[in-house]
């Protein structure tokens, strides 16, 4: 039983350091973040489907984030 608590006692000590390790990308985010304006681009022509869903969710993330998110679509770029 002494094994038992030893070993247990490691796996937590182990996730412990796992779960440190895997914040730290959290916190050495700056606060202002994003500085600058979104820009989506949409990779199909203007007023498709894809392209109504670019608006509504550029929309609501602007709102979300406080940030202006700009569309760009083009129509050309999933051609050949």
């Amino acid at each position: 039983m002494h094994e038992s608590g030893r070993a247990m006692r490691r796996m937590a000590l182990a996730a412990l350091v796992f779960a440190l390790g895997a914040a730290q990308p959290v916190w050495a985010q700056d606060a202002g973040y994003p500085n600058r304006p979104i820009r989506m681009i949409v990779g199909f022509a203007a007023g498709g489907g894809n392209d109504l869903f670019a608006r509504v969710v550029g929309q609501k993330l602007s709102e979300l984030i406080g940030q202006t998110c700009s569309r760009a679509s083009s129509g050309r770029s999933c051609r050949n």
